[in-house]
């Protein structure tokens, strides 16, 4: 679901964006360790790494005074293990063996007022310290006096059990953004009028958003794709990249981001409309995930956030596609087939 803030009477709404790991999490934990209230935390990814300790620190060191849950994905943090008397812990999915549905959502919500949204997760990659990527591009948003008026669902499981009840009173008092993408996608469809910018590491499509962007080129809309170069998962990038080749034959502007890996999920539409989140524009993200999604039509956060991208944009290279040997044809099936257990 795409979501709006209702604004408080003489609270105004302030914004501050990160588009590198280091600040965004020096300025997470700050908000962390002078949080009065309560914290509302959840991740895809949550290592066992110094990062992961650091930001468990902060929340126990919040424990006697706030309501604290953390929520990660049992398959994106399969590894990771947590127990304290007074932070409740919830692993999504755990009990089931459906690979493909995972909570991908990447949200911190302090004080029912302070909301984080974004792209990154918790682990050392996302502050460059990765042997695998030589630098990590990310973008978090700060968003403060943020007052959503929906309720936690998802974790709402019938059961008579007295923690799981309890869990589920103090998630009603808590932010939560809903996981229909599909909402995003009808978004498209009436409001684009002349410009699309995309830009997410991964490009997945199936026949519905294949006739999406048709629909849109119809109507004579301007699409600029932005992928990365450099990527965190070879079988996923070079699924991708069947895709771009699709969509350039159709006049689609594809840019390929060389400094670093691109990890930012960001969705501009006719420069008024700046939607950002978890969501990668791909399938399983659109169609199956458990995202979350921000819609902003602000004129002060559009100019902070224009100011910013445009610095990104110029310091980065921009290169053409280039065609593969055939032999990679055949790389290029397997790893898309390979894609959906990924």
């Amino acid at each position: 679901m795409i979501c709006y803030s209702k604004k408080k009477k003489n609270d105004k709404i302030l914004y501050k964006i990160f588009f590198l790991g280091y600040s965004f999490f020096k300025d997470l934990f700050e908000s962390i360790l002078i949080a009065k209230k309560s914290i509302f935390v959840q991740f895809y990814i949550f290592r066992n790494d110094y990062l992961g300790k650091i930001f468990l620190y902060c929340l126990k060191n919040r424990s006697n005074e706030c309501t604290i849950l953390l929520i990660v994905d049992n398959i994106g943090s399969s590894n990771f293990t947590f127990s304290h008397n007074k932070i409740l812990f919830f692993k999504y999915n755990k009990e089931t063996i459906l690979i493909n549905l995972r909570n991908h959502k990447k949200i911190v919500f302090i004080d029912s007022k302070i909301l984080f949204i974004g792209g990154n997760n918790v682990g050392l990659e996302y502050l460059g310290i990765n042997t695998s990527v030589k630098k990590w591009n990310d973008f978090h948003c700060k968003i403060i006096n943020f007052y959503p008026n929906f309720l936690i669902n998802d974790y709402i499981i019938p059961t008579n059990n007295n923690y799981l009840i309890k869990k589920i009173e103090i998630c009603k008092k808590i932010f939560y953004l809903d996981n229909f993408m599909k909402d995003f996608i009808n978004f498209l469809i009436f409001f684009v009028k002349k410009k699309l910018v995309i830009m997410s590491p991964y490009i997945i499509l199936d026949k519905n958003l294949i006739n999406l962007v048709k629909n849109l080129l119809n109507k004579r809309v301007d699409i600029t794709i932005y992928v990365s170069c450099e990527t965190d998962n070879l079988y996923i990038q070079i699924s991708s990249l069947i895709f771009l080749k699709f969509l350039m034959n159709y006049k689609v502007k594809i840019f390929f981001l060389s400094d670093g890996f691109f990890h930012r999920k960001i969705y501009i539409i006719d420069s008024d409309y700046i939607i950002f989140g978890s969501m990668n524009f791909d399938i399983r993200s659109i169609f199956i995930n458990k995202e979350c999604l921000i819609l902003i039509k602000d004129a002060c956060f559009k100019k902070i956030f224009y100011e910013e991208l445009n610095k990104q944009i110029i310091s980065i290279s921009m290169k053409t596609h280039k065609k593969k040997p055939i032999l990679l044809k055949f790389i290029y099936i397997f790893s898309f087939l390979n894609y959906f257990i990924q």
